[in-house]
C-alpha cells in the first residue's frame, strides 16, 4: 500500500509528541467514525480499530484506515460475531464477558480508545478488569471539557445497548461545534 505523503500512524506520533488537544483529536475522531460507519454500510466489520491502523497527515490531520487483515464481510449488518481478532486493549468489555461482540458497539468501543489515545497519548485501561467495569482512572479527565468528556462516556458504557451508535456519534454536539 502507498503511504501518503507526512503521514504517520498515530501510535508513533503519540509516541513522539504525547497528546493532542481537544480541537485536533475531534477532527481526526469524526473522520474514523464516518471511515467506520461508511465500511459498515458496506458490511466490512475491520475489527482492529487502534492507533497502529490509522495513518494521520501530520499537516493537514486527514486519516485513513489501513491494515485489513482482521477485517471481514458480512452480509447481515446485525451479525454478532464471537470469533476474536483485533488487539485486546481496544476490546469492548461485553468480548471479555459474554464472548460477543456488536460490529457497530465494538467498534465504538474501539473508537473511544482511539479518542483517549489522541486526548491523553496512551490507551484508557490498564487490564481487563478494567476494561470489563469500564473504569478509566489512569488519567485526571477532569482537564475535558464537558462536551468532550460527554463523548466519551457515551462511547465507554460497559452494557453495549447503553453505547452509541454511528448516527448518534456524528450527531454529538462535540463533533459539530
Amino acid at each position: 500500500m502507498e503511504r501518503p505523503k507526512n503521514s504517520v500512524d498515530i501510535f508513533e506520533f503519540s509516541k513522539q509528541f504525547g497528546a493532542l488537544d481537544e480541537t485536533a483529536s475531534l477532527v481526526i475522531i469524526r473522520q474514523i467514525i464516518q471511515i467506520c460507519a461508511d465500511l459498515h454500510e458496506r458490511n466490512i466489520f475491520h475489527r482492529d480499530i487502534k492507533d497502529e491502523n490509522i495513518l494521520l497527515n501530520c499537516e493537514t490531520l486527514e486519516t485513513r484506515l489501513i491494515d485489513f487483515g482482521c477485517a471481514t464481510e458480512t452480509s447481515d449488518l446485525n451479525q454478532e460475531f464471537s470469533r476474536f481478532a483485533g488487539t485486546p486493549e481496544f476490546t469492548a468489555p461485553e468480548y471479555f464477558l459474554t464472548g460477543r461482540l456488536d460490529q457497530v458497539k465494538s467498534t465504538v468501543w474501539s473508537i473511544g480508545c482511539l479518542f483517549y489515545v489522541l486526548l491523553f497519548g496512551d490507551i484508557p485501561f490498564e487490564c481487563t478488569d478494567d476494561i470489563q467495569a469500564g473504569v478509566r482512572t489512569k488519567f485526571d479527565e477532569s482537564k475535558l471539557s464537558s462536551p468532550v468528556k460527554s463523548l466519551l462516556d457515551s462511547m465507554f458504557h460497559s452494557n453495549p445497548a447503553n453505547r452509541v451508535n454511528f448516527d448518534q456519534l456524528l450527531q454529538h454536539s462535540s463533533l459539530n461545534s
